[in-house]
């Protein structure tokens, strides 16, 4: 005890080694020499784990580690004793341990063995590719690693694993250079590997990694190029109905005729108004010669339907074009123009969104869409692995094999050693796939590979869909040994957010388009337009011979005396009636000044009642017959 507490004498006076740690958890070392100055650490809470003297005020005592399943460390001031010390027995963490992770960083050389991602920009990328020896080494873990580095005061000795062990990585993990990297370093011949590394099962049992973060895993197709059919003319038939919902065009389709019907209301039979009681017409008798004026009333189902066709007109115009007289007219169009307005707006703005959306929307979105349309994909082997783990079975006969001629072994999922496989699946995408033993008709990977290329401008024609397959997860090996430390140490240094800002979202260089920009419309997408106004037409070309086959047989032909609008106002008298229309005129002169208050029947069998009113005299027009 003497030799002991001589050579221990840092702690002072109060030492006693007998009780020291032994026999319960206490703060052993809160009152010896070497805590004298621990108050400010102890009066945080909770105890900052980077305060040197922390360690004074948490109790601990020495354990058995036979017999203790909870965290301990042999003692670091009797190092040539059998003295395990823990913390955790008594509920708290071990600053020493702590501590000592990081401080063994210090003044370190690492042998690092660097890999070259093929995709994304997440990772680690190399001209001269995997190992290269040289400074041209970039990318965000780069820079992660090097920024680490001098944080650490650490030094990077690239290393390139040797060459005899690879026919050892070749029998247990395959071709894959990451795979070589990943092998060495589970052996100890590299203390950890730089490059963005997929964590799959079987990597993760050999050795330890610092996991930096997932990816999620997405269906890659080709921009919508529709195939002409059936389905096709009716989904393009419904896209001019799209913009409302049906609930919405049932309520549209019966508002907008009644607000017709509403201006009829107040209309019929107003002086000078679209709606009148009566009009003149010419009749012609096919059984006798020669033709007659009559005065006929309108009958009113003809003003109903005069009103929903004007309404629909309306609306379609942008306006009501007739001239309303009465008050309960114009103020039924007020209101009637602010619904034409407002429902032409939202249509025009819904429509266009939808051709927007149409003209990049993809041909499939989702995985069980894609199947059932007979695709095949290309994939990486980890993500084929990964993918039937999270999303179930899926067969050989939909993925594109390891290419044998670039050093793959045949089997399904690319992992080929010269292929580049996170390249491989996009550039062996194909609209028309007539080999799907080398090309695929869609792709599952990463979105970063994806939006990679497209910022350099390269596979534009391509998007994701749907939602993740699954979610991928990346980080770093480091040999077991070392991985207590190097893990702290890039923990640390990750939520600094580091990496967060050097793996930032890269913009695309693709052109997209946008709702802001004018999206040429194809005649296709506008077969809903065609097939409306054909069938408009076609009813208008039907409506003549069917009217005329019914005056026929009736024997008798009515004709307006006056022209009217779309609108249904008076324009002008019809040109070839106006001798007959000037006859009447005189006709009735002379019937007026050769009667005064009485029934006559002229010569043309028209008969006239004179009357007077407001003091003058008014020829009325009664009855009227053909003449025979």
């Amino acid at each position: 005890n003497n030799s002991i507490s001589k050579t221990y004498s840092k702690f002072g006076t109060a030492f006693n080694v007998s009780t020291y740690g032994v026999g319960r958890c206490a703060p052993h070392d809160i009152d010896l020499e070497h805590c004298s100055g621990h108050s400010d650490c102890s009066r945080i809470q909770p105890l900052p784990y980077d305060c040197d003297q922390s360690f004074c005020s948490r109790s601990w005592c020495y354990v058995d580690p036979n017999n203790c399943s909870l965290a301990s460390a042999r003692s670091m001031d009797f190092p040539s004793s059998n003295l395990y010390f823990s913390y955790a027995t008594c509920g708290f963490t071990d600053p020493f341990t702590y501590k000592a992770r990081t401080e063994v960083l210090k003044g370190r050389a690492f042998r690092v063995g660097y890999n070259s991602n093929t995709g994304g920009w997440r990772g680690a990328y190399n001209p001269d590719g995997n190992f290269a020896l040289n400074n041209q080494w970039t990318g965000a873990i780069v820079n992660f690693i090097d920024f680490a580095a001098l944080m650490g005061d650490f030094k990077i000795d690239m290393t390139t694993p040797p060459s005899w062990l690879r026919n050892a990585s070749l029998q247990f993990f395959g071709e894959s250079e990451f795979d070589f990297c990943i092998y060495a370093t589970a052996l100890g011949y590299l203390d950890f590997c730089v490059a963005m590394y997929t964590i799959t099962d079987k990597r993760a049992a050999v050795t330890p990694f610092f996991e930096m973060g997932t990816q999620p895993i997405y269906l890659i197709v080709f921009d919508s190029e529709d195939e002409k059919g059936w389905d096709y003319f009716v989904e393009s038939f419904a896209k001019v109905f799209k913009p409302f919902t049906p609930d919405t065009w049932i309520i549209l389709l019966l508002a907008i005729p009644c607000l017709g019907i509403l201006i009829m209301y107040h209309e019929y039979g107003a002086p000078g108004g679209a709606f009148p009681r009566s009009e003149e017409v010419v009749v012609a008798n096919s059984a006798v010669e020669g033709e007659h004026v009559e005065t006929r009333r309108v009958p009113l189902w003809r003003s109903v339907s005069r009103s929903i066709y004007m309404s629909f007109l309306g609306c379609f115009e942008g306006g009501w074009g007739s001239q309303i007289v009465t008050r309960g007219g114009k103020c039924t169009l007020l209101a009637t123009a602010i619904l034409f307005m407002v429902i032409l707006a939202i249509y025009t703005a819904n429509l266009a969104a939808i051709f927007t959306s149409s003209a990049i929307a993809p041909n499939v979105d989702s995985i069980e869409a894609a199947i059932n349309q007979g695709y095949n994909f290309c994939m990486t082997r980890n993500t084929l692995d990964l993918v039937r783990k999270q999303y179930g079975s899926l067969p050989d006969k939909f993925i594109v094999p390891d290419p044998v001629d670039l050093g793959g072994d045949g089997e399904a999922g690319f992992a080929c050693p010269n292929c580049d496989a996170r390249t491989r699946i996009f550039e062996m995408m194909r609209r028309s796939n007539n080999d799907r033993s080398i090309y695929c008709d869609a792709a599952i990977g990463e979105l970063d590979d994806l939006t990679a290329f497209q910022q350099q401008g390269a596979h534009c024609e391509k998007q994701h869909v749907g939602d993740p397959l699954a979610m991928e997860r990346y980080g770093m090996p480091i040999f077991d040994r070392e991985a207590d430390s190097l893990m702290t140490h890039f923990a640390q240094v990750k939520n600094t957010g580091h990496l967060e800002q050097s793996a930032r979202d890269m913009p695309s260089n693709c052109e997209v388009p946008s709702n802001d920009d004018d999206l040429p419309v194809s005649p296709d997408e506008l077969i809903g337009l065609w097939v409306i106004v054909a069938a408009l037409v076609l009813i208008g070309c039907m409506i003549k011979p069917i009217n005329v086959c019914i005056q026929r047989r009736r024997n008798i032909t009515v004709h307006s005396l006056t022209k009217l609008s779309q609108w249904g106002e008076q324009v002008e008298a019809v040109e070839e009636h106006e001798e007959l229309i000037a006859h009447k005129k005189k006709k009735n002169e002379q019937i007026r000044n050769e009667t005064r208050g009485e029934s006559v029947e002229n010569s043309e069998g028209i008969v006239v009642l004179d009357q007077k009113r407001d003091g003058q005299d008014t020829l009325e027009l009664v009855h009227s017959r053909p003449t025979i």
